[in-house]
């Protein structure tokens, strides 16, 4: 069985913003309407998951790709600043609710990926959203990993429950990451 986290990163706090311990967050997700309205949430050590806090937020501004929120508590930029690069999560239940079709990226990772002609291949190891869609990334034991586009027609299934990735890999890609396929 495939365990689902109960916390989703959302963003990193990056910098103060003033003088007031409001700051900037580097933002995960591509809904930042529904990330500006986050309430509760925990700012999370990025060196020990068991090192964190929990805030209340509050908008004070936004700017593209970046939020500006403050904590209550938090008054001070020197006060914020110890929390630089630190994450900001939110409860599962809390989380943007998905479109059928849709996955947390975090849901993703540490896939089995099994492919209908190669079997099981790889591990989920990343995924690249700077693109015109998701790639997964796919490692494999003593291989370079293979790019997967996470397009319809190469994922047949995800089943998140058994932590497994159903694709059916275009001619000639499981070939082109092999040794001495350049």
């Amino acid at each position: 069985m495939h365990e689902l986290e109960p916390y989703l990163k959302v963003g990193k706090i990056r910098t103060a913003h003033g003088i007031h311990g409001a700051f900037k967050i580097e933002l995960f997700s591509d809904d930042v309407a529904r990330l500006a309205y986050l309430q509760n949430a925990r700012l999370v050590n990025p060196h020990n998951p068991q090192d964190f806090i929990e805030v209340k937020l509050s908008l004070q501004g936004r700017k593209p790709e970046t939020l500006i929120l403050s904590a209550l508590g938090i008054e001070t930029k020197e006060a914020i600043m110890a929390y630089q690069n630190w994450y900001v999560e939110v409860e599962r239940a809390n989380a943007k609710l998905l479109a059928p079709g849709e996955y947390f990226v975090c849901d993703l990772i540490n896939c089995c990926v099994v492919d209908k002609t190669h079997g099981e291949i790889g591990i989920v190891k990343d995924v690249l959203q700077n693109t015109s869609q998701d790639v997964l990334v796919i490692s494999q034991k003593g291989q370079p990993d293979i790019l997967l586009p996470k397009v319809d027609e190469f994922i047949l299934q995800i089943d998140l429950a058994a932590g497994k990735i159903y694709t059916n890999l275009p001619h000639g890609l499981f070939e082109l990451y092999r040794p001495g396929n350049s």
